[in-house]
């Protein structure tokens, strides 16, 4: 079996505390707060993301090719 069989079988993960699933739209927003702030710039954007940028990043390089690429959600924030 290839990786992508392997990580296509495991597009969802659940632990007692999160979800580990791929990206989905309904987490721009989410998105566009963790790519404005400050503290995360040096690890996704030379400045501040704008709400377009921040979508544009999501859709192109996490949900485009989603095996391998998992957005972690908080179960009790559910966020």
């Amino acid at each position: 079996m290839d990786i992508w069989t392997r990580l296509g079988r495991y597009a969802f993960v659940e632990t007692e505390r999160m979800y580990l699933r791929p990206f989905a739209y309904k987490d721009s927003q989410d998105f566009f707060e963790i790519c404005h702030n400050p503290d995360n710039l040096r690890f996704i954007f030379p400045s501040r993301a704008t709400r377009e940028e921040s979508d544009f990043l999501m859709v192109h390089y996490f949900m485009k090719e989603p095996l391998g690429v998992w957005a972690i959600e908080d179960k009790k924030l559910v966020k």
